[in-house]
């Protein structure tokens, strides 16, 4: 049953199936979406830099999931946007964030790269993603990327496949298959993009990810990471 601390006070039982039904729906769309502009603008185009595809893509699931929160009576907090403490309380979760995106781009580099590529080229996974739009180096083109990997992939991937998804589904699952879930479609996310290592690779990064929000129930935590990965 869904915990019903979660979830206002009035309608309980139709704010659970609502939100449990969006929790699917996210995963499942968010994917879709991005594979889906990435190829539009990879075929067709060539126009408009892939971090800008990014931030449009993300700027629609935000405002979805922007919406479904305030349908089902939820806030950001809600979904581990919040922190205690003050300041200092600030400083703790950016220095733990800061410390674990250290240890993720060393086992990035060392451990889940290598074991990713392994995995590939086990199963015969060659796929290199979708041909996308490789515009010249520019000023524009690098601010977009800061932008595009810190703000928008940080803010709303954390906000949809951690705080969202695994806040509903963990009162459905097992925890344990609750992360499995929300990682799986994590990875499915970066396929386009990345290829299938790159698919993998994020499969693992969510892992930890999961692990991380479980443990701390704030995203300041996954944000810090996002931005040093």
């Amino acid at each position: 049953m869904l915990d019903r601390s979660l979830i206002p006070k009035t309608s309980a039982k139709v704010a659970s199936r609502f939100l449990t039904w969006w929790a699917w729906g996210l995963l499942i769309l968010f994917p879709i979406s991005f594979l889906s502009l990435v190829y539009v603008v990879g075929k067709n185009g060539r126009l408009v830099p892939t971090p800008f595809v990014l931030m449009l893509n993300h700027t629609l699931m935000f405002m979805l999931l922007w919406g479904i929160l305030r349908r089902g009576g939820w806030r950001l907090s809600d979904i581990g946007w919040r922190v205690s403490g003050g300041w200092s309380g600030l400083l703790l979760q950016v220095s733990v964030g800061s410390a674990a995106g250290v240890v993720l781009y060393f086992l990035d580099r060392f451990a889940t790269g290598p074991l990713s590529e392994r995995i590939c080229n086990a199963l015969h996974w060659t796929y290199a993603g979708i041909p996308h739009a490789r515009p010249k180096p520019s000023l524009a083109l690098f601010v977009g990327v800061i932008v595009a990997s810190t703000l928008f992939a940080g803010l709303v991937e954390e906000s949809v496949y951690r705080g969202y998804a695994i806040t509903v589904l963990r009162q459905k699952l097992r925890p344990a298959s609750a992360v499995m879930v929300t990682s799986l479609f994590f990875g499915a996310l970066h396929l386009g993009f990345f290829g299938a290592q790159g698919m993998v690779a994020n499969f693992f990064d969510g892992l930890l990810l999961a692990g991380l929000y479980l443990w701390r129930k704030s995203h300041a935590i996954a944000n810090a990471i996002a931005f040093l990965s």
